[in-house]
């Protein structure tokens, strides 16, 4: 086995595992082509770089629908849950951008949402998720109490919990920035 990279809960192998998460992407980005936005890339200044690379390129993806890249992570998780299913609704725990996108996704598909956040969730944030239909509610500080409640929640309404980043639907929904990126800059 080769090199482990490793980030939270994320654990990919170089070789098998991460040509298997690759072509998850490709199918994901199949799955939810109508369900986000190509986002833009710009190229940095030459004179702009910092010292080192020869070439910068900026994926804007706060112009994607949801303001962030957890639109496609979002999306892919619901797209493919309602392949399976149609539950009663979903939810999350999230201090904005994936309760956000969470909202934002299962409003396109005519589903009931909830999002546990933080009580020190920004306004901008909060008043984004319950512009998209979805219910808010706080609770304290931290991801673990977040993740309980939503735990909670889910176990009492009998909804379905879309977890904000260690699942291979969110990892290869979001996985699609990056072929989508390629295709954009010629790689």
């Amino acid at each position: 086995m080769g090199p482990v990279v490793t980030e939270g809960n994320l654990i990919v192998g170089a070789g098998a595992r991460l040509s298997q998460m690759a072509t998850m992407a490709r199918a994901a980005r199949v799955e939810i082509g109508d369900l986000v936005s190509c986002t833009p890339v710009r190229e940095v200044p030459a004179e702009l770089l910092p010292p080192g690379p020869d070439r910068l390129v900026l994926k804007l993806e706060n112009q994607q629908v949801s303001g962030s890249f957890k639109a496609r992570g979002a999306a892919h998780f619901i797209a493919r849950l309602l392949a399976q299913q149609t539950p009663a609704g979903v939810l999350t725990y999230s201090s904005g951008n994936h309760g956000r996108a969470v909202a934002e996704a299962a409003a396109r598909q005519g589903l009931a949402a909830l999002v546990v956040a933080p009580d020190s969730i920004d306004r901008v944030k909060a008043a984004a998720v319950i512009e998209a239909g979805a219910e808010l509610v706080k609770v304290g500080p931290t991801t673990d109490e977040r993740k309980l409640r939503a735990e909670q929640i889910a176990a009492e309404r009998g909804w379905v919990l879309v977890p904000p980043f260690d699942h291979e639907w969110i990892i290869s929904g979001q996985g699609t920035l990056v072929l989508e990126l390629m295709e954009q800059i010629g790689t």
